[in-house]
């Protein structure tokens, strides 16, 4: 809240700014589509006087990925919470929904409103995953696949709230703080240090940032920690991560991103009675994700 103190004479007006975190997906769905609001009413009451003062407020949502759909996401081509806003997400919404939206939107159609105007869809620049899921889903393979119980304990409240802001707003992830042991101090060498053998034979395959120990796959974190910096995309900026909680702290947080995600989706692609199954078996044995992924509706 800001400002958090201040004095109010009679007759005065003052404007108070409060930020509030919504973590009810389905909430965040209508939100994101318009189909609610955040403006309300408050009544404040003094005992001194005994009288009611009504109080009016007026909230500005930020669109979020979680609670909107699939093809919107894959429809944009910034981050949404630079697309326009409300209006923006409901007017490209409203052209997918009508049926010859797509048409409509690869037809180079200019949409309305103050920041998107600029926005332009092309069919070829249409990406058949969102940015979104692509990056939660690539983050818990690289850096999670040996990490035990995944999918089955809530993650970090902060961490939580930090990946859902980098996917919002396109930054990148503080892969280095997300990856470091809070005791662990971050390198101070350049970036580049790695050998050129070891960067040349990370290209060449990715299973060389793990190894297999008594049937247990164990990351080699110094590693991922240098080909990370030298892969970072130069368009986005890193949003920096000051509270670190180590690996494994991060990667059950972006496991409970995930499945918020997914969960919070306006058109469901999973069925309920399945969710179980693939937390408690789906990466367990292979046989047994096969019949999951053949149980799946087309």
């Amino acid at each position: 809240m800001s400002p958090r103190t201040g004095a109010l004479l009679p007759g005065d007006v003052m404007k108070l700014n409060i930020t509030v975190l919504v973590r009810d997906t389905a909430l965040c769905r209508r939100l994101n589509f318009g189909q609610e609001t955040l403006d309300d009413m408050f009544v404040l009451h003094t005992d001194l006087s005994g009288k009611d003062t009504f109080i009016t407020a007026s909230g500005v949502w930020q669109p979020t990925a979680f609670g909107s759909s699939l093809e919107l996401l894959c429809s944009l081509n910034k981050p949404i919470r630079f697309s326009g806003g409300v209006e923006g997400v409901k007017l490209v919404a409203g052209y997918l929904e009508s049926g010859k939206g797509r048409e409509l939107i690869d037809a180079s159609t200019v949409l309305v409103g103050s920041d998107v105007k600029e926005m332009i869809i092309n069919p070829e620049r249409n990406s058949s995953i969102p940015n979104e899921l692509w990056r939660l889903v690539d983050f818990i393979y690289r850096y999670g696949m040996d990490v035990d119980n995944l999918f089955k304990i809530s993650g970090d409240a902060t961490l939580v709230q930090y990946i859902v802001e980098c996917l919002d707003t396109g930054a990148e992830f503080d892969i280095e703080a997300l990856l470091l042991d809070y005791e662990q101090e971050p390198e101070q060498s350049n970036p580049d240090s790695a050998s050129q053998e070891e960067l040349h034979k990370v290209s060449e395959s990715e299973t060389l940032e793990a190894t297999i120990n008594n049937g247990i796959i164990v990351l080699d974190i110094d590693l991922l920690l240098k080909t990370s910096k030298n892969n970072v995309p130069t368009k986005g900026k890193i949003l920096k991560l000051f509270r670190r909680k180590g690996r494994v702290a991060s990667v059950h947080a972006f496991a409970d991103c995930l499945l918020k995600f997914l969960d919070a989706l306006a058109v469901s692609i999973m069925v309920p009675s399945l969710y179980l199954s693939c937390i408690q078996e789906g990466y367990v044995d292979i046989a047994v994700s096969q019949n999951i992924i053949a149980a799946l509706p087309p």
